[in-house]
């Protein structure tokens, strides 16, 4: 007999199994207060509908493109292209996120986030590569929410994941 899932009892064996909790502290103490800063990198990609300032002017990122420019809008009419290394600010893009704990990825999801990065980012997710892990490591930026409902569940969906069999 197959045991029913809902869709979040299959989201949280996804977290559960393809994500390992790191708390933050480790990553700060690691790579921040031995200036071992360059060994972690945020390499979350900027994706379509992103604010962002630019030349002191608040635009919408219309098309990026992770290797090369970003197609910026302001008030919906001027279009102009930067280098997404140009922009001053990216909306909620800290360095690190609010949130006290971060994840690992396995090598499955590593692979899959390497291949659909732009999307991972527009779920919320900043994306990070450390010289000492394997995979990539996820934090997300935001607190006094589920972060099932907002993150994890559509981070499962746009996999295709069909672990569960009940709605």
């Amino acid at each position: 007999m197959t045991k029913e899932m809902t869709i979040k009892q299959a989201t949280e064996r996804m977290v559960d199994t393809e994500i390992n909790a790191i708390p933050q502290v480790l990553i700060e103490k690691a790579y921040f207060e031995n200036d071992n800063f360059e060994s972690f990198r945020n390499i979350t990609p900027l994706y379509d509908g992103q604010q962002v300032i630019y030349d002191n002017e608040e635009y919408t990122v219309f098309n990026s493109d992770y290797e090369g420019n970003a197609i910026l809008t302001h008030d919906g009419v001027q279009m102009i292209e930067v280098n997404p290394f140009e922009i001053d600010e990216i909306e909620n893009r800290p360095f690190l996120p609010m949130w006290s704990t971060m994840w690992q990825t396995t090598s499955f999801l590593t692979y899959w986030i390497e291949n659909n990065m732009e999307l991972v980012a527009s779920l919320g997710f900043q994306i990070y590569e450390c010289d000492d892990l394997d995979g990539l490591i996820l934090g997300i930026d935001g607190a006094g929410y589920d972060f099932y409902e907002m993150h994890w569940i559509p981070l499962y969906n746009a996999q295709g994941l069909k672990w569960h069999n009940k709605e």
